[in-house]
């Protein structure tokens, strides 16, 4: 199977355009030991802005990795919009179909762990021999948006697909 991966025009956009269209893509991370992990991407947050917690590495080309550890986990944020400006997107949940089964990978830690992700991949753009998304044509999804107050102030919300 032929696939096109997502380049730097893709995530050169809004964080909520980028995080609703990733939606439905492909996650895919290719291990030392040259095996292929791939998982459907089905959760991710957007996030415009600063907050408080803000890494400055969000404000990186378009498409640049950024892994980062928040209790005790690794975390995959992407950059969106413009370099220079705060905007990234960070997976949160993907489907993976394994040798004998299913599986349905929500959290952005277990995501990462999943993947078997590490900061290896720091500052690399996500279009790279290691990790990429690839492109899907999967037709029109139906996308569900969550906001909350306990969410940080410059998260647009968690976008997830309905089951």
């Amino acid at each position: 199977m032929e696939t096109e991966k997502l380049n730097e025009s893709f995530f050169a956009r809004n964080s909520d355009i980028v995080a609703k269209e990733l939606l439905g893509k492909y996650v895919v991370r290719v291990l030392n030991n040259n095996r292929i992990v791939r998982g459907k991407i089905t959760g991710i947050a957007a996030y415009q802005g600063k907050s408080e917690r803000t890494s400055s590495k969000i404000k990186s080309a378009p498409g640049k990795i950024s892994v980062s550890t928040k209790y005790g986990n690794h975390l995959l944020d992407i950059s969106t919009g413009n370099e220079g400006e705060y905007s990234c997107v960070t997976l949160r949940a993907a489907e993976f179909d394994w040798v004998n089964e299913k599986q349905s990978v929500e959290g952005p830690g277990k995501l990462c762990k999943a993947l078997g992700l590490d900061k290896s991949l720091d500052n690399l753009s996500v279009y790279n021999d290691k990790l990429w998304i690839e492109k899907s044509d999967i037709g029109n999804l139906e996308v569900i948006v969550e906001k909350s107050g306990s969410m940080p102030s410059n998260c647009l919300g968690y976008y997830k697909l309905k089951k």
